[in-house]
């Protein structure tokens, strides 16, 4: 499950692998009241990072099963990775059998660090009705001296994704053309979230539409907000 920040009339939502632990620093203290927003005061307000998710299936993949992911390459091996206990992936497990068992799984009930990010993001604004602003994790930094410290009128800072090793142009090698496209296909519906920020770097929802749109596409069907 994500990780939740409640800071009076705005929340923090920290998805796996999406920076969750630095976005739950950065809002663990402070509190906003409703007045505070005069527009809006009696509707809560929602953050979160949103990420690219075949970069974040590498994160996921060297965080899972290669505890050692500051080795330069994806198939390299260390007989010390035996004694990893995070999980029950098997350390022998390459990047393209990982993610054939990925997305051969139900998004319902899969482990939150490779669930959907707009399925984690449904179950948790469902039967909400507020505002939600959903940045891009790689532009987190930039954006959070900009539009997010205009919108919830705070000067906050965020984690610099683009100092992590994967960030840029290392995780692209992982992928043949043919995986990369299974992943997009089953990753249909954070892709077209994804597509939506990569403009402006964010983009704010209404919580209930959000929600509403995430349940009928579930990377099946594709509409817009």
């Amino acid at each position: 499950m994500a990780d939740i920040t409640q800071c009076g009339v705005v929340t923090a939502i920290g998805l796996k692998k999406c920076g969750s632990s630095q976005i739950g620093k950065s809002f663990r203290e402070k509190t906003w009241e409703p007045y505070q927003f005069p527009d809006t005061p009696n509707r809560q307000r929602y953050v979160t990072a949103f990420r690219n998710p075949a970069h974040r299936l590498v994160s996921c993949w060297n965080h899972l099963i290669r505890p050692r992911y500051e080795q330069p390459g994806p198939d390299d091996y260390l007989p010390e990775m035996l004694e990893q206990h995070k999980t029950k992936f098997g350390p022998r497990w390459s990047f393209p059998e990982w993610c054939a068992w990925v997305i051969a799984q139900d998004p319902e009930t899969m482990n939150a660090h490779m669930r959907p990010q707009t399925r984690e993001l449904a179950d948790i604004l469902r039967d909400t009705d507020g505002l939600i602003w959903i940045g891009q994790l790689e532009r987190m930094q930039d954006l959070a001296k900009g539009p997010l410290t205009k919108w919830l009128r705070w000067s906050c800072s965020m984690p610099d994704k683009k100092r992590h090793p994967y960030a840029n142009g290392v995780w692209p090698n992982y992928y043949t053309p043919e995986l990369l496209r299974a992943v997009r296909r089953y990753y249909a519906s954070d892709y077209k979230v994804w597509l939506m920020l990569y403009g402006n770097g964010c983009e704010i929802f209404n919580t209930r539409r959000f929600s509403q749109w995430a349940d009928l596409t579930n990377g099946r069907q594709c509409v817009m907000l």
